[in-house]
């Protein structure tokens, strides 16, 4: 099984604080936000092997999608993580692609991703090591499975 390390034995770095503004800013457990960083960085290490720089070959599960926002937060050591783990280039993330349900090349290019990404996560790391509420990628976008992982800002906002 792969290891969560790049082809220099190094794994992606992130913020100190990365796991302590996902549990505070999506209410999540202590528990629950360690799992979700773990999808997180086999996520990105998947995006790795497959140089999926553009964002246009794999889709993130919903818990996964959140984490990376948050990463992102932090522009600056999100640009030199990303360019450490890759050797040079930054993962780019399109939170927008799949969301416009009357688009139906959208929805049918985001359903091929998450096909992709579920076949490959199964690949590089066997289905032993997905965690199956984290990679739950058939529940994107299904209503209450989906507000599991909705930020609390979000859900103040949709009350």
């Amino acid at each position: 099984m792969s290891t969560l390390t790049n082809d220099d034995g190094a794994m992606l770095q992130l913020p100190a604080t990365l796991a302590a503004g996902c549990a505070e800013s999506y209410g999540w457990t202590e528990e629950f936000t360690a799992r979700a960083i773990t999808g997180y960085r086999q996520f990105m290490k998947l995006k790795l092997n497959l140089e999926d720089w553009d964002a246009t070959q794999l889709a993130p599960s919903a818990a996964v999608e959140e984490v990376w926002q948050q990463h992102i937060l932090y522009t600056t050591h999100y640009a030199k993580a990303c360019k450490d783990y890759t050797g040079g280039h930054t993962m780019e993330h399109h939170p927008e692609v799949g969301l416009d349900n009357n688009n139906e090349a959208e929805s049918t290019n985001k359903t091929e991703r998450i096909k992709t990404t579920q076949l490959g996560m199964k690949s590089l790391f066997g289905r032993n090591k997905m965690d199956a509420e984290i990679w739950a990628l058939d529940s994107v976008g299904d209503g209450e499975q989906q507000n599991i992982y909705k930020s609390k800002k979000r859900r103040r906002l949709e009350a």
